[in-house]
């Protein structure tokens, strides 16, 4: 087994067969691909230029769909960025393709997170409690990914943890795949509840008396001679689950957010005030 920070288990089990699943699970199907790079800004919030990891291996529709949307994007000025010539982010995107009634795919951005490369008070693992694959999923070949937020106390102790949203990896009828992101939810908090984190100690961050992260865990089947590099920039079929209603966060943040399955595997998203895009995320 090899586990990441973001917690993708990988198992030596053969995938399931996408032919297999019933008719109304396959019409909510999506395909979804998560590209990660950086990105540039002037200081006036615009883009001054950006970069994808291994853009040689994505597919040339995906890189011109990311270069239309970038063209026109516009960021909210932030504190960083006033007082600085550029600033550095990384970003993750979130592309989708449905499937169309005539047949067709019509691709998006469904989501993207950007966060500032060089600030100084970035959260990170202290401790952590790697999740158990349940066995009921690996029976049964089930895989997906649980989106996670947690609320942490000023010791890095986690004080609220809830999942946003499930996405499986299998078709089956609506009650199999209820039952099956539950398993994966309860299987990913009862552990992420036990982790410890570095809280911020500098920057603006730092007088904060609680934070706000998401943490995707995914739980992926994988063959002996596969790693989890060898599907960045393929399409991944699943089925979104829905957002969950979260009181505290919802009311923290002052309601659902769209991005929240743009965090990358292995990644921690900090919350706050970062570059915030003011303009539409995807192309028309």
């Amino acid at each position: 087994m090899k586990y990441l920070v973001g917690i993708a288990l990988f198992f030596t089990l053969s995938l399931p067969a996408w032919a297999d699943g019933p008719e109304a699970a396959r019409k909510r199907l999506e395909l979804s691909m998560l590209i990660t790079g950086t990105m540039n800004l002037a200081a006036d919030g615009s883009v001054r230029s950006y970069a994808l990891d291994e853009e040689e291996r994505l597919p040339a529709a995906v890189v011109d769909l990311i270069h239309r949307s970038a063209q026109g994007w516009h960021f909210a000025p932030i504190s960083p960025i006033e007082t600085a010539d550029s600033t550095s982010l990384k970003m993750s995107l979130r592309v989708v393709s449905h499937r169309q009634d005539d047949g067709n795919y019509a691709m998006a951005l469904s989501g993207a997170t950007f966060d500032d490369k060089h600030r100084d008070d970035n959260i990170t693992v202290r401790e952590m409690v790697r999740p158990t694959y349940p066995l009921k999923a690996r029976q049964g070949r089930v895989f997906g990914t649980v989106y996670t937020v947690l609320r942490l106390t000023r010791d890095g102790h986690v004080s609220d943890a809830a999942v946003e949203q499930v996405n499986i990896g299998t078709l089956s009828t609506d009650n199999d795949l209820r039952d099956r992101r539950a398993i994966l939810a309860k299987a990913a908090l009862d552990a992420i509840k036990q982790w410890t984190f570095n809280v911020p100690t500098v920057g603006p961050q730092a007088a904060n008396d609680h934070w706000l992260i998401r943490i995707p865990v995914a739980f992926h089947l994988m063959r002996p001679e596969e790693s989890e590099s060898d599907w960045y920039g393929q399409w991944l079929p699943y089925v979104p689950g829905p957002q969950e209603s979260i009181p505290w966060l919802d009311k923290a943040q002052g309601g659902a957010d769209s991005s929240l399955d743009a965090v990358a595997d292995g990644q921690i998203h900090l919350m706050d005030e970062s570059p915030r895009l003011i303009t539409p995320l995807s192309s028309t």
